[in-house]
Formats: C-alpha cells, sequence, structure tokens
C-alpha cells in the first residue's frame, strides 16, 4: 500500500498560486519544507513498517496520509503593535506521533531517533534556523502519540 498525498491549499477560497509573494530565500525555505516533508514520510513508513496500521487497514477508505496546506493569516507582533500578515504552512501526517518523552528534543542538532546511517539528527534543527532565525518565522508542532504529527510554517509578508 503506498501513501496518500493531499494538498489543501485555502485562502478564501484561492487557489495556492495566488498566495502572495514572499520575500525569502527560497533554496533554503525549500530545504526547510524538504526536511520537514521528509520526517513525515519516514514516519509514515515506519508506522506501516511496525504494523501501526494494521487496525485501520480494515477500513476500506483509510489511507496513510501526509496532507500539505497553505493559507494567508496573520499573528500578533507584540500585545501594542497589532497584527502582521503571514503565510502559513501545515504539514501533517497520521503516523504514531511523537513519544512525548523525546519532543523537547527534536530540533536539538544531531538529536535522531533513526538507525545509525539514516538520520543525521540535523533537518529539524536546520529547519528551525533557517524559518526562525533567518526569516523572523515560526516553526511548531503538535504531536499526539499513536495519532500523528502537525508541523506549522508561518513566515512573515513584507
Amino acid at each position: 500500500m503506498g501513501f496518500y498525498y493531499k494538498i489543501n491549499t485555502t485562502h478564501l477560497g484561492l487557489l495556492y498560486g495566488e498566495l502572495p509573494v514572499l520575500d525569502c530565500y527560497a533554496a533554503q525555505l525549500n530545504q526547510a519544507f524538504f526536511n520537514v516533508i521528509n520526517n513525515g514520510i519516514d514516519a509514515l513508513e515506519e508506522a506501516m513498517a511496525t504494523g501501526h496500521f494494521d487496525d485501520q487497514l480494515q477500513d476500506p477508505n483509510f489511507r496513510p496520509t501526509l496532507m500539505i496546506s497553505t493559507r494567508r493569516s496573520c499573528r500578533a507582533e507584540s500585545l501594542n503593535s497589532g497584527t502582521m500578515p503571514t503565510i502559513t504552512v501545515r504539514i501533517k501526517d497520521n503516523a504514531k506521533g511523537i513519544p512525548l518523552e523525546i519532543q523537547s528534543h527534536i530540533f536539538n542538532p544531531f538529536y535522531t531517533t533513526k538507525p545509525p546511517g539514516q538520520g543525521t539528527g540535523l533537518g529539524l534543527s536546520i529547519s528551525y534556523q533557517i524559518v526562525v532565525d533567518r526569516h523572523q518565522g515560526n516553526l511548531t508542532f503538535h504531536s499526539q502519540p499513536g495519532q500523528g504529527t502537525e508541523f506549522v510554517i508561518t513566515l512573515p509578508l513584507p
């Protein structure tokens, strides 16, 4: 069984290609997106290999899924300065989720749960630096063990 990739883009009914232009270092952001997406794919592959989806696969409508969604939004800059227009990118999988005991470490350099030779532990650390330090954005995640993980990348618009 393969993966199901779903791209859901919303901004008042507009399509992905109609998001506003973002002033950014495109190659670096591509690397950050690639790292997060690749981790989601790895999580889905591991969940399939370890039998995590065995019960759900009895349902003909169930599919291991990686969903990417985008939207234009706003974030508060401070209590007195109002809001700043942003682009939000959500990358969500329905794999096993990140265990609670390691959630505080996932952005640390060289931290990995992958077997030797399969990961350096730098992907999420580099992604964090690119999004937060280089682009003044936010990179957060929400994960429930057994239910999947969602990474949220928020980037300021000019």
